[in-house]
C-alpha cells in the first residue's frame, strides 16, 4: 500500500509540476551546498594559515626572548617580553584546536612549536 502512496503523490506532483520543480531544485541546491561548504573551508584554511603566520612570528620573538635569557638570566626587560609573549600564548589555545582539525595546519603547528621546543630544551636551568 505504501508502494501506491508513492505512486500516487509522485503523481500528483507530476501533475501540478511540482515534481520537476523539486527535481530541478536538488539539482541547484546541492551544488550550491557544496559550494557553500567549499568557500567556509576556503575561509577557514586562511583563517588557520594567517594564525600560523602570526604564531610563527611569535615563535621567532619568542626564541629571541629565550636567546638573551640563555646569556642573562636577570635581564628585567628582556623578562619581561618573556612574560607577555607567555601571556599571548593563552590565547592561542582555541586556533590551537582548530590546527589539531586540519592535518596540513597540525603538521606546520608542530613544526613551529618544535623550533620552540628544541631553543628551550637547549637552555640549562
Amino acid at each position: 500500500m505504501e508502494s501506491n502512496e508513492n505512486t500516487s503523490r509522485k503523481e500528483f506532483l507530476k501533475s501540478i509540476g511540482l515534481l520537476t520543480l523539486t527535481t530541478a531544485l536538488a539539482a541547484v541546491v546541492n551544488p550550491l551546498e557544496a559550494a557553500s561548504e567549499t568557500i567556509v573551508n576556503t575561509k577557514k584554511k586562511e583563517e588557520l594559515d594567517n594564525f600560523l603566520t602570526v604564531y610563527e612570528k611569535w615563535v621567532d620573538e619568542f626564541n629571541k626572548m629565550v636567546d638573551i635569557q640563555k646569556k642573562d638570566r636577570h635581564h628585567f626587560e628582556n623578562n619581561k617580553r618573556m612574560m607577555e609573549l607567555s601571556e599571548e600564548a593563552a590565547a592561542f589555545l582555541p586556533k590551537v584546536k582548530e590546527c589539531y582539525a586540519s592535518s596540513l595546519h597540525r603538521n606546520r603547528y608542530l613544526i613551529l612549536s618544535q623550533r620552540l621546543t628544541n631553543n628551550i630544551d637547549h637552555f640549562n636551568i
